[in-house]
């Protein structure tokens, strides 16, 4: 993992869950003692060299984890804090050790805080099991930090502190993230966001001032936003991977509806209405003047049919299909279907893998991605997540991490067919600034 010159970086998981309870338990079984009634700590102390004074195995193993992790630096000291209960905190400081600090979070997930010297503002970073937290020792001259306390009930904490120094071989930066993170500080990053003046009629008329802010753009290229990484803004629901229009519909115009005729033993005689298709698979509206859109609950889920008839399924070319059947449709209003319609497994929109893959590969899977995160109404944080491919974006379909959200409606020619996701982005997510 990289580190680079900047003040501080927060590192989501950077050490596998498979580690991370074997440390907590030995690291456990120390010495611990009693500091100031805020916590228990314990010293483990080195050599200039890097050498410890006195040998503890885990202890031991855990810096050559980090040198490992990090080959870029050597750890020169390592100071542990354990907190039983949430009132167990440490108090706003600044380090004086000289050096640069890694912190490695383990059990129960606490909020360490920054806050500015001069604006004395602050920012919270929720350390999870697993998490690294780097700072720099440029950090100190602007920041102090803190473990504030909680009244929530919390597991037990042990945090691993770990004194570093550059090797002589430092790693390479990459300018391209540099240069995001530096637009965003500067044009993004704590600025009142401003909406007047845009002549967009629609919801997206913060991620165009975001786009905008962050020297993107706005266009339909299928390519990555910038320096090879595709931006993201931040909801607290669902964030969109793409719009991905099906490779045909059951609507689709004549010679364009060629696999889904070879699936329904259909041919271009038998044709349906975009019009009808969403009066027929979708719902109407009471607080829309009852206009009729297949979105909502009448959308499917992978694998699981749903009252409208409905189902997602993955064929063994990775061809994403919703099927329609009669007999699972539960609604009085399916015994005026025409007659084409009253069967079963009938394919009413098809993905194929080839056009789909190409969505994903080429937005996601070169550098990775990164999104814009607020804290009230302001961004406040950027974040860095690994890229993915085609063959993760099914897999996750499956398993449900990422799911079909059409919004699709009546009088509107767009189709509206989303992907969307919501933990799936923050288990990607490896770094945070």
């Amino acid at each position: 993992m990289e580190i680079n010159n900047d003040l501080y970086k927060h590192f989501k998981k950077g050490l596998d869950s498979s580690l991370t309870q074997y440390y907590f338990d030995s690291l456990k079984k120390l010495d611990w003692i009693n500091f100031m009634n805020l916590r228990k700590c314990f010293r483990y102390e080195l050599y200039e060299n890097g050498e410890p004074l006195n040998k503890i195995p885990i202890l031991d193993e855990l810096k050559l984890t980090v040198e490992t992790l990090f080959e870029n630096k050597k750890v020169i000291g390592i100071f542990l804090n354990y907190f039983t209960s949430g009132k167990d905190r440490i108090p706003y400081h600044k380090d004086s050790y000289q050096s640069d600090v890694l912190t490695l979070s383990l059990g129960g997930t606490r909020k360490f805080r920054i806050q500015n010297d001069l604006t004395k503002k602050s920012i919270g970073f929720d350390l999870e099991d697993g998490d690294f937290f780097y700072f720099n020792e440029e950090f100190n001259k602007t920041y102090k930090h803190s473990i504030t306390p909680t009244k929530k009930t919390v597991s037990d904490r042990i945090s691993v502190v770990f004194f570093l120094t550059c090797k002589i071989n430092d790693i390479d930066i990459d300018i391209d993230k540099q240069q995001i993170i530096q637009l965003f500080n500067n044009n993004v990053k704590g600025i009142e966001i401003c909406l007047e003046n845009q002549n967009i009629n629609h919801c997206g008329k913060e991620g165009y001032w975001l786009e905008t802010k962050m020297g993107i753009t706005h266009n339909a290229k299928n390519e990555p936003d910038i320096n090879n990484y595709e931006m993201k803004k931040y909801s607290s629901k669902k964030i969109t991977l793409g719009d991905f229009s099906a490779s045909e519909y059951a609507f689709s115009e004549k010679h364009k509806r060629n696999s889904i005729n070879n699936y329904n033993n259909w041919n271009d005689e038998i044709k349906l209405t975009r019009s009808d298709y969403i009066k027929t698979f979708g719902n109407s509206n009471s607080n829309k003047n009852n206009r009729y859109s297949w979105s909502g609950i009448c959308i499917p889920t992978y694998n699981n049919w749903n009252s409208y008839g409905q189902i997602i399924t993955i064929n063994e070319n990775n061809d994403i299909i919703i099927y329609y059947s009669f007999s699972k449709d539960i609604r009085n209003i399916k015994v005026d279907f025409p007659t084409f319609l009253k069967n079963d497994n009938i394919v009413i929109a098809l993905w194929k893998s080839e056009k789909i893959k190409q969505h994903i590969n080429n937005k996601f899977n070169k550098k990775g991605f990164f999104i814009c995160k607020k804290i009230g109404n302001k961004y406040e944080k950027i974040c860095f997540g690994k890229s993915f491919n085609f063959e993760y974006f099914i897999e996750c379909i499956k398993n449900k991490k990422i799911i079909f959200d059409s919004g699709m409606y009546d009088g509107n020619s767009r189709n509206y067919s989303h992907f969307r996701g919501s933990y799936f982005w923050n288990e990607l997510i490896t770094e945070e600034y």
